[in-house]
């Protein structure tokens, strides 16, 4: 995408601003399905609380929302996947030794500066295990001001940018970015089918959930990520 460009004018009616017009990038979304189920046995619904049966339902559905956000961040792209952040062309990416330093964190920022990319929903995104070692690890060493701060319920702030943790975001990396530019297409909400007839034999009941989803990335140049 390339913005609009303004143009001075003397203003007395004796000229015209120019023509720009902005070039916008075209992304093609299609429906991946993803889904999982699972068989309950006779014994199982005849002997279960009512609600047992609701827990293996709401089980799935997490199932499929999981699978959904991993793609969404480390989706290779193929196999039926979408593609994920990761794995977009055009992302900025960086490295570090032992665990990132506070200069290497702000750098991703200035990665997405450098692109006029910082504007949006930024943020930073890591794993637990890295979350921990950067509230361990002070901005400036032998001070008490640490890298991660935390905020409660789980959340932090990273140079003064909100920060989260997923253990689905591949060990060791650090992404930053304008989440705005992830876009997560839905074609249908969690489809849950009961069937009783595949295995009335036995007496079981399977039970499927599926979904149908894509993951487009606005420009890759939105994000940065930095890992060993």
């Amino acid at each position: 995408m390339a913005d609009a460009t303004a143009s001075w004018i003397a203003g007395d009616g004796s000229d015209d601003v120019l023509s720009s017009d902005p070039d916008y990038d075209q992304i093609t979304m299609r429906p991946k399905t993803v889904g999982c189920f699972t068989k309950l046995s006779r014994k199982m619904l005849i002997q279960a609380d009512p609600a047992s049966e609701q827990l293996v339902r709401d089980s799935l559905s997490f199932a499929v929302a999981k699978a959904l956000d991993a793609a969404a961040i480390n989706g290779s792209g193929s196999g039926n996947q979408p593609l994920g952040v990761l794995s977009q062309t055009g992302i900025n990416t960086d490295t570090y030794t032992s665990a990132p330093t506070f200069r290497e964190i702000v750098d991703m920022e200035g990665l997405l500066m450098a692109d006029d990319s910082d504007r949006g929903s930024l943020g930073y995104l890591t794993t637990g295990l890295m979350a921990s070692v950067l509230k361990k690890t002070p901005v400036v060493t032998a001070m008490d001001n640490m890298i991660w701060t935390s905020t409660g319920e789980g959340e932090g702030r990273v140079n003064g940018y909100r920060a989260l943790s997923s253990n689905l975001v591949p060990t060791g990396y650090v992404l930053f970015g304008n989440w705005s530019d992830l876009i997560v297409g839905l074609w249908s909400g969690q489809t849950l089918c009961t069937d009783p007839y595949t295995y009335a034999s036995s007496g079981s009941v399977q039970v499927t959930v599926l979904q149908d989803c894509d993951i487009a990335v606005r420009h890759g140049e939105s994000f940065a990520e930095i890992h060993a």
